[in-house]
């Protein structure tokens, strides 16, 4: 298995970790998380490796790049400063949806950093910090053709009598979604909405930039986050002119809850949430945002959850 050092940051295969805790095979006398990364002077993360401005793998210098790799360095950094250490290494393990939060119950990364929707079901089961991102579903489109947002697909089948089409991926509820918002945001009837917008289901990413670029579809809808990567000069996305941005999906840093096998630490729990609101308050959550290409964002209002919104649901 290939392990590749990048200055001060380990990027591995989450295959590396599976069935073993990080801290394997050490004795320690840290009774708290906080004190055991300072400990074995790493941050394990868990993290996405393929996301334009969160975390993208730079071609030529071979390093993780976006708003996640710089927000967990500082995270390490400020652990380093409140434990008295030198200094803490971040250790990066590749995760996907389907992976990340057993690693994090099997203790094999301590949090996850990797574009995590915070649910309040998902609430149930682990501890989520306030949102560092506030992502949501949109619409990509042609420059300039809905100068108005989703409005003007109702003003151009009246013009033309021809139906705006939008792609979406197969099986996907972004079409349920954006029906939705025409309908309680917009104030569009059904009928309006089912004369003006046809959804098209496309198995593939690649088949729905073709059938953009080539004009077989008017639009593709999906997450904001999703359509940044493929924003370039011909195309925009509608919540960043008109606004026409629903179905809000905050991303939040996500910590051990009790689950068996390793124990919630209060303390970590709140250190975490504490750090997202600093980096709200301080403004450099919105200085990481401009630098990756993100336009500045509202902090959320739930900064003030002293371990977190949903914090054990039933505590609330």
């Amino acid at each position: 298995m290939l392990k590749r050092k990048m200055g001060s940051v380990l990027l591995l295969s989450a295959m590396v970790f599976t069935g073993c805790s990080s801290a394997s095979g050490t004795s320690s006398s840290a009774s708290s998380m906080l004190e055991k990364i300072a400990e074995r002077g790493v941050l394990n993360v868990g993290i996405s490796t393929d996301k334009l401005g969160f975390a993208l793998e730079n071609t030529s210098t071979g390093e993780l790049e976006g708003l996640e790799v710089e927000m967990t360095k500082q995270i390490a950094a400020d652990i380093a400063k409140l434990e008295g250490v030198d200094s803490i290494d971040v250790d990066y393990t590749k995760v996907s949806s389907t992976t990340r939060t057993a690693l994090l119950d099997e203790g094999s990364i301590d949090i996850i950093a990797a574009s995590y929707t915070d649910t309040k079901k998902r609430a149930e089961t682990w501890n989520c910090s306030s949102a560092y991102f506030n992502d949501s579903v949109s619409v990509m489109t042609k420059k300039g053709v809905y100068a108005n947002g989703v409005v003007d697909f109702l003003a151009k089948y009246k013009e033309t009598g021809k139906k705006t089409t939008i792609a979406i991926g197969l099986g996907t509820t972004s079409g349920d979604a954006l029906k939705e918002y025409m309908a309680g945001t917009l104030g569009m009837s059904e009928e309006e909405i089912g004369s003006c917008l046809e959804i098209k289901e496309f198995q593939t990413t690649d088949e729905i930039v073709i059938a953009l670029d080539t004009g077989v579809v008017d639009g593709w809808c999906v997450d904001y986050t999703f359509l940044f990567s493929y924003k370039n000069d011909t195309l925009e996305i509608l919540g960043e002119t008109a606004g026409d941005m629903f179905v809000p999906q905050p991303l939040g840093i996500v910590t051990v809850y009790n689950n068996g096998v390793n124990e919630e630490d209060l303390e970590f729990t709140k250190f975490i949430q504490d750090e997202v609101r600093k980096f709200w308050e301080s403004g450099q959550m919105n200085e990481w945002l401009v630098e990756f290409g993100y336009p500045e964002q509202d902090a959320p209002e739930t900064l003030d959850c002293e371990y977190g919104p949903y914090f054990h649901i039933d505590q609330q």
